[in-house]
């Protein structure tokens, strides 16, 4: 996700052996945070994941902020209770995603 003076977007690649197969880009509300926009982008890449063949994938964000915010037990973030219910989705049906940060 990213914010300028242009507004606030959120986008996903996905690479399948380091090349990329997929891209998306989502222009959100002007006033929308750098979180909602980091958080849209990993929903985006649960939703790609749940709707692809693939049972399993790294989710990597270069925002500690977002990962934290998924990992903290009691947020009341909405896009984070999505996101929460989503990985509850993909357990069942044995899914396996894993969140890694991207220091730059």
């Amino acid at each position: 996700g990213a914010k300028n003076n242009e507004g606030t977007g959120a986008a996903l690649a996905v690479y399948i052996d380091q090349i990329m197969t997929f891209n998306d880009t989502v222009r959100l509300n002007y006033d929308s945070s750098i979180l909602q926009a980091e958080l849209h982008s990993i929903l985006m890449a649960l939703n790609w994941l749940f709707n692809s063949q693939y049972s399993e994938a790294t989710i990597i964000s270069d925002s500690q902020l977002a990962l934290s915010s998924i990992d903290y037990p009691y947020s009341t973030n909405p896009m984070v209770i999505d996101i929460k219910q989503q990985i509850s989705k993909y357990k069942e049906r044995k899914l396996k995603n894993v969140f890694k940060w991207m220091t730059k």
